[in-house]
């Protein structure tokens, strides 16, 4: 008999260290967890990556992020979102050539030599090119599965131009509404190039593409401040050969021999100020994005750990109340055996 209990007892400690084992591999991968997330770059680190010379390159080893959003399980409200951006953006570019096309007081300068209408057609080009990726990859799932390939890098060149373009043409538009109400003529001639009578030009554009950016899986390198400045060099060189060619123009900032003064420093200040500023905001959107999306995935992933172990602890007690209650049983039926066999020797 005391063999016997002694098996059953040390039988039950083996059990009680296997669900302790399951709590100390839970503990354990939670631990794991924890260095990986104190072992993340920090900002100082990450800064000094993104000024490596290769990443100005185009490369990306996962080509699926162009196309999907890791913000939803379900692609369907991001292929909605996608579906509306496009037809708002040719809807728009539609009926302001319509209107321009027939309007009968010429502007002081071509609508299609604008700096806003550029930088919307960068934005309807990049919307269209984002459409057809998401239908693609949610219907048939190809063109972005395989390598990195040339659309996918220049969807990736013309976000960031419609991005840029977007933000630069939203500020200047707020500020020429300001110097129009202060009376500022000088702002005005500053920043003239910028501004759009199309709030569509300008405040739809920039909401729209700051949402883009924070929930689309495409990456946003400092470095790639290159490609917009590529596009605001080819607009104000266009701008130059057209002065050049003895074309009028029809800005301050952009007639090269009446205003120098204006028209010189007007360049330095697209390509120097601006669009760093709006490339920077378009990195810490991104940044901010991929935070909290690291954050979310740990605190799911903690939550699925605490109802791991909140599950094997109630596991552990149930077993361990179970062996308990068998073992007391045991002992009282040995006990009721033993009080019989003295009564009956008394008995006797």
């Amino acid at each position: 008999m005391p063999g016997s209990f002694t098996n059953r007892t040390s039988s039950f400690a083996s059990r009680s260290i296997d669900f302790r084992g399951m709590f100390s591999r839970s503990a354990e991968r939670q631990r794991q967890d924890d260095v990986i997330k104190r072992a993340m770059p920090g900002c100082a680190y990450s800064l000094r990556k993104e000024f490596h010379w290769h990443m100005m390159g185009l490369t990306e080893n996962n080509p699926q992020k162009f196309a999907t959003s890791s913000w939803i399980r379900s692609q369907y409200p991001y292929a909605a979102f996608r579906v509306a951006c496009f037809i708002h953006a040719i809807s728009i570019l539609a009926y302001k050539a319509y209107a321009e096309s027939t309007r009968e007081e010429p502007p002081p300068i071509a609508w299609i030599e604008t700096l806003p209408t550029w930088s919307f057609i960068v934005y309807t080009t990049y919307h269209a090119m984002a459409l057809v990726f998401t239908v693609l990859e949610f219907f048939h799932d190809c063109l972005c599965n395989d390598d990195l390939a040339w659309y996918h890098m220049i969807n990736w060149v013309i976000q960031s131009i419609a991005f840029n373009g977007s933000i630069i043409c939203f500020v200047g538009s707020l500020g020429s509404l300001a110097a129009t109400g202060s009376g500022d003529v000088t702002a005005q001639d500053w920043l003239a190039v910028y501004t759009s009578d199309d709030v569509n030009f300008y405040v739809i554009t920039a909401s729209v593409m700051i949402i883009d950016v924070f929930v689309c899986n495409v990456t946003v390198r400092l470095l790639h401040l290159f490609y917009p400045t590529v596009f605001y060099v080819l607009f104000y060189a266009f701008h130059i050969y057209r002065w050049a060619s003895g074309f009028t123009p029809g800005l301050v900032a952009l007639d090269y021999g009446a205003r120098p003064e204006v028209a010189v420093p007007h360049i330095f200040l697209t390509i120097l100020v601006l669009a760093p500023l709006a490339h920077i905001t378009a990195y810490a959107i991104d940044t901010v994005r991929w935070r909290l999306m690291v954050t979310c995935i740990e605190r799911h992933r903690r939550r699925v750990i605490d109802r791991a172990n909140a599950l094997e602890g109630i596991r552990f007690d149930s077993a361990a109340t179970t062996q308990y209650r068998h073992l007391r049983s045991q002992r009282t039926a040995r006990s009721d055996s033993r009080q019989v066999r003295t009564v009956t020797s008394e008995s006797v």
